[in-house]
């Protein structure tokens, strides 16, 4: 439920809290976002958590820009077969996006799509019972990574602008302890851009 809430602030309070028609064009722009993330890989749901990441864009055209962005999530808990001990699963990307805005207006729709690297690192301790031996897995790996995204721009003042959007990342080449390729990254985030 809390999931569907998220969704919907997402895309009903920018528009909510913005409204006229101006030109925003903008030449440079830095965010930061947070939002929520599911990774995947072809077994299935291998992870739910927050994720949090950043980054630059350059718009020399009208409607085109350039975007250069890290993110990344952290998942940890107790595996899921019993026993004492976690799993924990860290994926990072960085990526280079193309992003085309449909508008130069207060309220932006964009799609973009990109390439970039996902690092993925996975740690499982196992113990069956307390007092027994631990078992430790560890695997990292890193592949080419590719993104395809929609959002919006809503501009709240002339230099600031709320950016929902939702995102998935691609990876097919990775070789890790308890991810079967391809391993894929659904993230629906809120991102807070200062413009100039």
């Amino acid at each position: 439920m809390r999931l569907k809430h998220f969704l919907l602030f997402l895309v009903v309070f920018p528009f909510a809290a913005t409204c006229a028609a101006q030109t925003y064009e903008y030449q440079t722009e830095v965010f930061g976002s947070v939002g929520m993330s599911r990774l995947m890989d072809d077994d299935g749901k291998l992870a739910d958590g927050a994720n949090f990441g950043g980054g630059i864009g350059f718009r020399p055209f009208s409607r085109l820009g350039f975007e250069f962005e890290v993110n990344g999530m952290h998942y940890k808990k107790r595996p899921w077969y019993g026993g004492l001990g976690f799993v924990e699963r860290t994926p990072i990307y960085f990526t280079g996006n193309i992003v085309y805005h449909f508008s130069t207006e207060r309220h932006q729709p964009y799609v973009l799509a990109g390439v970039g690297i996902l690092r993925y690192d996975s740690t499982t301790v196992w113990q069956g019972v307390p007092g027994g031996p631990v078992e430790i897995w560890e695997g990292t790996d890193i592949g080419p990574a590719f993104s395809f995204g929609v959002g919006f721009k809503a501009f709240l003042t002339k230099k600031l602008s709320l950016r929902p959007e939702f995102r998935l990342v691609e990876c097919w080449e990775l070789d890790v302890l308890l991810a079967e390729p391809p391993v894929s990254l659904f993230r629906a985030s809120i991102a807070l851009g200062y413009h100039w």
